[in-house]
């Protein structure tokens, strides 16, 4: 059909440019993380683990705009993440691809946003295939994130919860710098 046509051309022109340009919008910063994914697994191979990191973090500007700007609806952002982890839950021959999501930031402030919520949704609607969704939770976590990623692991599997007090106090221990170790992401299990 016509619209399923245009569609396809968007997501041509998109791949022309993203990752090698830096990208506008956020279905250009959502094609990014994921070429940039596949090409880490295509190079390193299936049995390697490269997990995309705190991917919330990384689209929340994008999205913010681009819904403030009346260019992308809830429910494409939505669909846009659903795809997105259907894809990374491809890629697993070895571990899981987690995504990091919430906790704090490098200031020590909520890093909670927009897009933390939209990822628990798609991971519920999606009853969590195989990808890993790390979700970070400290004292300054808002309490309707607490139980809407509480209410996402009852139903679904893949959900794994870290203590960012812990976590953090133990990398800097091991001798991180204290930004550094407030902007952690999950890799593997556990790692």
């Amino acid at each position: 059909t016509g619209k399923r046509k245009a569609e396809l051309m968007q997501i041509a022109a998109r791949c022309l440019r993203v990752p090698a340009e830096p990208p506008r919008d956020f279905m250009e910063a959502l094609q990014s993380i994921w070429m940039t994914q596949a090409l880490l697994v295509l190079s390193y191979g299936e049995d390697s683990i490269s997990c995309p990191g705190r991917v919330d973090q990384f689209l929340n500007p994008y999205y913010r705009r681009d819904r403030e700007a009346g260019l992308l609806s809830y429910e494409e952002a939505l669909e846009a993440v659903e795809e997105y982890f259907i894809k990374l839950s491809t890629f697993i021959s070895f571990g899981p691809n987690n995504v990091t999501i919430g906790g704090i930031d490098q200031d020590g402030k909520n890093a909670v946003n927009d897009v933390s919520y939209l990822m628990l949704e798609a991971h519920r609607r999606l009853k969590g295939l195989r990808n890993g969704l790390a979700v970070r939770i400290s004292e300054k976590t808002p309490h309707d994130f607490w139980v809407k990623a509480c209410e996402t692991h009852r139903y679904t599997a893949g959900v794994a919860f870290y203590n960012d007090a812990i976590v953090i106090r133990d990398l800097v221990k091991d001798g991180y710098a204290l930004e550094d170790a407030r902007d952690y992401s999950i890799v593997g299990c556990v790692e």
